[in-house]
């Protein structure tokens, strides 16, 4: 439980949690492995692999299907993936907001690697808030659902687990932040969330909250912290 006369850290995901970018994500990653030769559905990428490295993706990708995607099929997805977050990507609705009304250090930990999240947090002017603060799953030796990436963030911040708040989409980042000894909260206002069995989802994998959107979290942080 949060201490209330504590300073408490807030640890955001960055896809489906920052910025609006796992429709635009799962897409290309689904094209990636059919191409590749494995045969799955968008729906089974989803299922799988959201929330999780691109590094595990590909691991059981090879363990269950024997395909073994090249560094220069990865390339042209990772490239394909650029132009489209330049051109598509967006906020997710009220986090800017949100943030600014923040009186809480911040930070990003994410699964996504150190370019995407410079390049993806810079077209949709979040960068600014978290510069210098953003922990990728390349910085662990295992990425999510184990709670090295969360536990980093916040060893690196200077705040004790029982201190750190996360925000997530996804079951996966539950699992961790609740593995890490920390407050998780899931949020469900990104365009992939909008279906009832997301919020299902957050709550059965240990979620202490889940809210439908920032001012729905914003009203419990106020209830949770003051």
């Amino acid at each position: 439980m949060l201490n209330k006369t504590e300073k408490t850290l807030i640890i955001f995901d960055c896809d489906g949690v920052l910025i609006d970018s796992e429709m635009i994500s799962i897409r290309l990653l689904h094209q990636l492995f059919v191409e590749s030769g494995a045969n799955l559905t968008e729906l089974d990428v989803m299922q799988r692999f959201q929330g999780r490295s691109l590094k595990s993706a590909l691991e059981e990708v090879k363990a269950d299907f024997g395909v073994e995607v090249s560094d220069h099929a990865v390339n042209a997805m990772n490239a394909k993936l650029f132009d489209a977050f330049a051109r598509d990507l967006t906020q997710v609705e009220g986090v800017q907001h949100f943030i600014e009304s923040l009186d809480n250090e911040v930070c990003v930990a994410s699964s996504s690697h150190p370019e995407r999240l410079e390049h993806s947090l810079g077209v949709t002017s979040l960068l600014r808030y978290f510069d210098g603060h953003i922990y990728s799953a390349t910085m662990v030796k295992r990425g999510k659902p184990a709670p090295d990436l969360f536990l980093l963030a916040a060893q690196e911040m200077g705040y004790s687990p029982q201190h750190c708040v996360v925000i997530e989409d996804s079951p996966y980042g539950i699992l961790a932040a609740k593995s890490a000894g920390m407050h998780a909260i899931g949020i469900t206002a990104a365009s992939h969330t909008k279906a009832s069995e997301f919020s299902d989802k957050l709550h059965k994998a240990g979620a202490d909250f889940v809210a439908s959107d920032y001012k729905d979290l914003n009203q419990y942080l106020m209830d949770l912290t003051n």
